[in-house]
């Protein structure tokens, strides 16, 4: 059943077989209606004719007759008509409605005045003429005559003819009509099953070469119909053509690809040996600048070397600093998850322990809080995570207020089967202007002689979330400072529990 409706309702040649099935069946019926109401006019004026005529016979031959008051003609009369198999009953009545022959014996002598009558009558006088009537009712047909001596009625003939006649024809009309408008359709149908064959078999095939290219079969071609002029020859051709384009396409883009794969990935190699072959001059810099101070300390003139000294010091850290991230950013970007791989679980919660375990010299030394909340588990390798809480809980002990001593808090809510992490700190914040900018790589907000760091924290740990399917925010809490939003997809597991704050850690807590 599910195959029949699928193929009536969802499919091209369904609809067009049900829709000729349908069209067949409602012009057959319409044909067979417009017989049965032609015929039937036809068959009830035939049978309204012929009680006319009888009537008009009878009322002729019934003059002399009535005249005489022989009954006995009278009889004969409406005897003579008893073989008609469509009569009823025939009457003759007087003046006053009283009958003074009838087909059926129980009549005889009755005066007539019933509704029927009287309406026949009234059908008569309103003539004007000396003229028969008829009136359809309840499947008869009622006709009426006067019996006219010279100019004046002496009485009435009746005759009453059934219609069951009528009702046997039109019925044998109507089987007639069913069993065409059946053949009808049955042929109309198998004519609309070759026709939509003819039509449609050509747009299946085509269909089936679609959902192969689809499927990745770019090889798929169908034979072209080079004499075809019809629409579907003309949607064959294209679609060839544009089979060849895409395979076409394909290849050069599959080459383009591996090029381009090459190129990234001697880029890569390149920047990598690069930034590692720096890591020695720039060691030796500082080394050799810390040796340099101590030789001169002897020397005269302190405050003119010192400074310089420590300049020298100082570039050579921070240009170490800044190629241990530009290697660390490199190995973020090069990452690529491997298709259909399941992805990494981790613990939220102990994960953000380590980390602040990890910095519990720097919260102590700022004498900074941390306070971690229950955080449920996330989609991302436990190290990549680490590098995000790490960078982010970082800033907030850097950016702090002089006059205020650093608070940061950790806590995250589930959002439709993802985890949002909140990460509030009361720092300086961010300007509104600023808080997209900060994902760049090397945007910096503050001179670093203000504030020490490469600018290419934030961008980490923007690359570390999108990387895991994630987003990452910038918002000002309540109070000021800076909340960083990093919604995530959320891990298997149970939220953790909450931890008690740590009396062996001033300055540092988690709950």
């Amino acid at each position: 059943m599910a195959k029949l409706v699928g193929f009536v309702f969802h499919s091209i040649r369904g609809r067009l077989i049900t829709g000729v099935l349908l069209l067949h069946a409602v012009l057959m019926g319409l044909v067979v209606l417009d017989m049965m109401i032609r015929q039937k006019e036809f068959m009830e004026l035939q049978l309204a004719g012929k009680g006319m005529a009888m009537v008009e016979a009878l009322a002729i031959n019934a003059t002399s007759w009535m005249l005489s008051s022989d009954l006995s003609g009278l009889n004969e009369l409406t005897d003579g008509f008893k073989r008609d198999t469509d009569l009823s009953v025939s009457l003759i009545l007087d003046r006053q409605g009283k009958v003074r022959a009838s087909s059926d014996d129980s009549l005889f002598n009755l005066t007539l005045d019933d509704a029927e009558t009287m309406r026949l009558l009234e059908m008569h006088k309103a003539s004007g003429k000396a003229r028969s009537v008829y009136r359809w009712h309840d499947g008869v047909v009622d006709c009426l005559a006067p019996i006219v001596a010279g100019t004046a009625e002496i009485g009435y003939v009746r005759v009453v003819l059934s219609a069951a006649s009528v009702s046997a024809e039109l019925d044998q009309v109507l089987l007639k009509g069913g069993l065409y408008t059946v053949a009808a359709v049955a042929l109309g149908g198998l004519l609309a099953w070759l026709l939509v064959r003819t039509m449609t078999g050509r747009l299946a095939t085509l269909s089936h070469a679609a959902d192969a290219i689809a499927g990745g079969n770019l090889g798929v071609s169908l034979p072209d119909d080079e004499a075809g002029r019809d629409e579907v020859a003309r949607l064959i051709r294209d679609f060839n053509a544009m089979a060849r384009a895409l395979e076409r396409d394909r290849g050069a883009q599959e080459a383009l690809m591996k090029r381009l794969d090459a190129a990234n990935d001697d880029l890569f190699r390149l920047t990598e040996v690069s930034a590692h072959h720096l890591q020695e001059p720039v060691r030796r810099l500082v080394s050799f600048s810390q040796r340099l101070r101590g030789l001169v300390r002897v020397r005269s003139e302190p405050e003119v070397i010192e400074p310089t000294l420590a300049q020298i010091d100082d570039d050579g850290r921070y240009l170490r600093s800044l190629l241990n991230d530009i290697q660390a950013y490199l190995a973020i970007i090069h990452v690529v998850p491997s298709p259909g791989s399941a992805p990494p679980q981790a613990d939220t919660r102990a994960v953000a322990e380590e980390v602040c375990r990890g910095l519990q010299s720097a919260i102590a030394q700022a004498g900074a809080e941390v306070i971690v909340g229950a955080l449920p588990p996330v989609a991302m390798a436990p190290s990549q995570l680490s590098q995000v809480f790490r960078q982010i809980i970082d800033n907030g002990l850097k950016f702090h207020r002089p006059d205020l001593a650093p608070r940061i808090g950790i806590s995250a809510e589930d959002v439709g089967g993802r985890v949002r992490l909140r990460i509030t700190d009361n720092g300086i914040g961010v300007p509104v202007a600023m808080r997209e900018r900060v994902f760049r790589i090397f945007e910096r907000l503050h001179p670093r002689s203000t504030y020490a760091g490469t600018g290419i924290g934030l961008a980490m740990v923007r690359r570390i979330v999108e990387n895991a399917g994630g987003t990452v925010w910038l918002e000002e809490p309540p109070g000021g400072g800076t909340l960083v939003g990093i919604e995530l997809p959320a891990g298997g597991g149970d939220e953790t529990g909450q931890i008690p704050m740590s009396k062996d850690s001033p300055g540092f807590g988690i709950r």
